[in-house]
């Protein structure tokens, strides 16, 4: 009996601990990138994906982010919701020539847009157009 309380409660907890991102070639990530509650999340979606991000630096790098930080030169922005997600794209439309991933309510800004698709999901912006 305790044996199988024990492998309940840790499948609860491995569970929680996952996050929306594909595990391994082959695995589809949700087409809508869906969501991440912390910059945490999104930070260790990111290095199963093969990014190097072992520490969040938390300059904000996003106007309207609940929560954002950067890992070198990708930055990393989490939303409350789907309106500061979308205030934060029309204000975006000014820069010019950065490539952004775009989920549910998470960006992020990296040179390496296909891969963090590949990944994650969500979609690939080019701000500016």
């Amino acid at each position: 009996m305790a044996t199988s309380i024990g492998a309940v409660i840790l499948a609860g907890i491995l569970s929680a601990c996952s996050g929306p991102w594909a595990s391994g070639p082959g695995e589809e990530p949700p087409a809508d990138g869906g969501t991440f509650e912390t910059v945490g999340e999104l930070r260790e979606a990111l290095e199963a994906a093969g990014f190097e991000c072992p520490e969040v630096m938390v300059p904000n790098r996003f106007k309207y982010a609940s929560a954002s930080g950067s890992c070198g030169e990708i930055g990393l922005g989490i939303y409350a919701n789907g309106a500061s997600l979308d205030s934060e794209l029309a204000a975006r439309k000014t820069y010019t020539g950065d490539t952004i991933n775009v989920g549910k309510n998470w960006i992020v800004g990296t040179d390496a847009p296909d891969q963090v698709q590949e990944w994650l999901g969500g979609t690939i912006v080019n701000e500016g157009n």
